[in-house]
């Protein structure tokens, strides 16, 4: 609205101005013959008539400063006009885009922090336990006696250790075998009788609570005679020893691989 006010009052100025400088025709008397009585009324009509031409030859010089001021005053109101803000419009622009913000600083720790905070091995690694040749012979055997108080393991140096509570294998004060112990006795001679480099390293019985010591030898004796008759060499078989602990205890081993 106020650009196309600016460009109207500079039109009229213009116009204004155009017709200013338009020339302008004097209209003088006829040159045709007048009587001589009337020479005195031309001469007073010339006079009258150089007044106005002198009017009028001054009459553009006045327009021209008039024209002036008024483009002068056209142009300050446009000026002044065009030179506020306009609504919504900021009032000055930055000449230079805003700087990119930093990148962001990463710390990084020394080699000697580093190295301190990284997890060191505690210990070494145990040591793992070749297999046993025995150990499919303990599956064997814990297969006959699953769900029974027969404990069948392999210890930590590779032995195969069978063991049968006290209760099912003598009576009371006595050494005859119980037929529990027989089954078990059987299926061990029977697996040395096939590993034919294993060998029975400990055959041990204990005695009744508040037994004779020599009770548990005896039974002892007794597994050992056992063995032998179910075709174990007796270079597979040590001697016969008691032991304390209420079972009767046998351990099998063989040489490693």
């Amino acid at each position: 609205m106020v650009a196309s006010t600016c460009i109207g009052t500079r039109r009229l100025a213009v116009n204004i101005c155009a017709l200013s400088f338009r020339p302008q025709t004097m209209t003088l008397p006829s040159s045709e013959p007048r009587q001589i009585g009337q020479i005195a009324t031309r001469a007073a009509a010339n006079a009258h008539s150089k007044r106005a031409l002198s009017l009028h030859h001054g009459l553009p010089s006045l327009l021209l400063v008039g024209c002036l001021l008024l483009i002068t005053a056209a142009l300050q109101g446009c000026a002044s006009t065009s030179a506020g803000p306009a609504p919504g419009v900021p009032a000055s622009t930055p000449t230079h885009p805003p700087a990119a913000p930093a990148a962001p600083t990463v710390s990084r720790p020394s080699p000697a922090v580093a190295a301190k905070s990284a997890p060191v091995p505690q210990g070494t690694p145990p040591a793992v336990r070749p297999p046993s040749p025995l150990e499919a012979e303990r599956d064997w055997l814990q297969s006959w006696f699953k769900d029974t108080p027969v404990r069948i393991s392999i210890l930590p140096n590779g032995a195969l250790e069978i063991e049968v509570p006290l209760e099912f294998c003598f009576e009371s004060g006595r050494s005859r075998l119980q037929p529990a112990l027989v089954a078990v006795l059987d299926k061990v001679a029977q697996s040395l009788r096939r590993e034919d480099d294993a060998r029975l390293a400990l055959v041990a019985a204990a005695t009744d609570e508040g037994g004779a010591p020599g009770l548990a030898l005896l039974r002892a004796t007794q597994v050992r005679s056992h063995l032998v008759s179910r075709g174990v060499g007796n270079s597979q078989l040590p001697s016969p020893s008691a032991q304390t602990t209420k079972s009767v205890l046998l351990r099998v081993v063989a040489p490693a691989p």
